[in-house]
């Protein structure tokens, strides 16, 4: 990438994150909602990156940023549908794709209103409607 005197990298890169996260936020929802505003959250603010950059930093060295911060962005980090995939795949030695397929089958995870959802007996809302056997 070469910057000239018309580049706008900073509203491209504005542009192409929001692309980024928007193809993910079926498998990421929890993550977008802190980053870009939604179920409840405001987008996140300038200092609240920074602030997320420097945990993100402790957290590369092997070591822990804190509760608070673990609580705040940990979604960002690792999505909880993408992190329950994972642990499945590792549990049973199977690839991502399989353990994403198995659980959706299953009814442990479910599509609703364009994004997965965690199936938890007791947690989840029962306005949600996710007791009820999946249509597909």
């Amino acid at each position: 990438m070469k910057i000239n005197l018309l580049s706008d990298y900073g509203r491209e890169y504005s542009v192409q994150l929001r692309e980024f996260t928007e193809f993910w936020m079926p498998y990421a929802a929890d993550a977008y909602a802190i980053v870009w505003g939604s179920s409840g959250h405001k987008p996140m603010t300038p200092i609240q990156f920074v602030e997320f950059k420097k945990g993100l930093k402790i957290e590369s060295t092997g070591k822990y940023a804190g509760d608070k911060w673990a609580e705040s962005y940990s979604a960002i980090v690792m999505p909880e549908i993408i992190f329950y995939a994972s642990m499945i795949a590792v549990q049973f030695n199977v690839p991502w794709g399989l353990a994403f397929i198995r659980l959706e089958q299953e009814g442990m995870i479910r599509e609703k209103d364009g994004m997965y959802v965690r199936v938890v007996p007791g947690r989840n809302d029962p306005k949600l409607g996710l007791d009820k056997p999946s249509q597909k």
